[in-house]
């Protein structure tokens, strides 16, 4: 069993047939600023519109330092077929005792 501080030192990369979730990169910002400029798709998250380009860098820089601090679980869901990032999916809490997670996706 792989414990929460494994995966914030290594955030593994997850593959199905169609998907793979890995770390967001500063290359994602257009496809983050497609779905994330959309205001079906951000009624209801704690995070505001994105208005520009450098709204979507803003916020992939936000994951990043949570990567660098160990404190963001997020991986980009990317079609493999295309390589477009469609969205991300987060660990909002994580415990041991007892099993039990919460995720959150866009």
């Amino acid at each position: 069993m792989m414990n929460p501080q494994e995966v914030y030192r290594q955030l593994p990369v997850i593959e199905t047939g169609r998907v793979l979730l890995r770390k967001v990169t500063m290359e994602d910002a257009a496809d983050l600023f497609e779905y994330a400029s959309q205001p079906e798709v951000c009624k209801y998250l704690p995070w505001q519109m994105h208005q520009s380009i450098a709204d979507a860098k803003v916020f992939l820089s936000f994951i990043m330092e949570g990567y660098d601090q160990q404190s963001k679980l997020t991986w980009a869901i990317e079609l493999k077929e295309s390589g477009k990032m469609i969205g991300t999916i987060d660990f909002i809490s994580w415990s041991l005792k007892p099993h039990k997670a919460e995720i959150a996706y866009v």
